[in-house]
Formats: C-alpha cells, sequence, structure tokens
C-alpha cells in the first residue's frame, strides 16, 4: 500500500497534542489508551485511521462501553476514522477479508480525489468502485 502500513505496535497512542482536549478525563485517557491498529505513513506521522476489534464484550460491560464512547469522541476531535470491527470482518470473500477489502477501497478512493484534483478524473464524476477499469485499480493499488 504505497509506503502505509498497518502499525500494531502495542500501545499505539490516542493523540499527541493537548489542544483538542479541554477535560482531563478525557486528555488522561488519550494519553493513557490505545487503538488496536492505527494505519500510517510509514516514513511520516500521517495517520490515516484506527482500528479497534469490538468483541461480544464491547456491548455488555460497562467500563469498556465507556472507553470506547471516550475512543469516539478523541477519534471525532481529531478528525481521524474509527473503524470498529467485529470477528465477521477477518472472513475471507474471495481474495481478500472484510477489512482489507475496505482497506483497499479506503485507498482507491484517496486515489481517485486526488485523480480528481489533478484533472485527470472530472469534478463531478462520482467515486463508483466497481466502475473502475483494471489500468486505473494497478494504479491505485
Amino acid at each position: 500500500m504505497r509506503g502505509c502500513s498497518p502499525r500494531s505496535e502495542s500501545p499505539t497512542p490516542l493523540v499527541s497534542t493537548e489542544a483538542a482536549y479541554p477535560v482531563s478525563s478525557l486528555w488522561r485517557y488519550a494519553l493513557q489508551g490505545h487503538f488496536d491498529f492505527l494505519l500510517a505513513y510509514t516514513t511520516s506521522s500521517i495517520r490515516y485511521f484506527a482500528v479497534e476489534f469490538d468483541r461480544p464484550s464491547h456491548m455488555r460491560n460497562p467500563d469498556t462501553i465507556r472507553r470506547d464512547a471516550m475512543k469516539n469522541t478523541i477519534c471525532q476531535r481529531l478528525c481521524l476514522p474509527l473503524l470498529r470491527v467485529d470477528a465477521g470482518y477477518l472472513r475471507s470473500v474471495g481474495r481478500f477479508t472484510r477489512i482489507g477489502w475496505l482497506v483497499e477501497l479506503w485507498f482507491a478512493y484517496e486515489e481517485f480525489c486526488a485523480m480528481q484534483d489533478r484533472g485527470d478524473i472530472p469534478a463531478l464524476e462520482p467515486f463508483m468502485y466497481f466502475s473502475l477499469s483494471a489500468s486505473a485499480k494497478r494504479r491505485m493499488v
């Protein structure tokens, strides 16, 4: 994925700046918590999105529900997309797992937008992954 890799070092810090956190408990959790995975460029600090694997306890345990809500707030304030997945996203469909397909789709969309910005694709053309040509797909991946 063109210079990108999923980061799963334990832990992946939620945040590195205090500016987005006026509430002290949220700020404290942002410094102490972690994501399950963080997709980022390997050569810079650019972060694309975080991934959280939600086990069944995420729906029943009050502490887990509270922490998940704080992660949601943190990501919202940082404009960092958060992808929450369960075990179903690890199943293969064709040559991809579901989460693998979503990641590929994410980068195809990013490249599509860059191509629109360069004028290679008309600005009003909607993104439809199924209409990409094979040569465009190879350039995007």
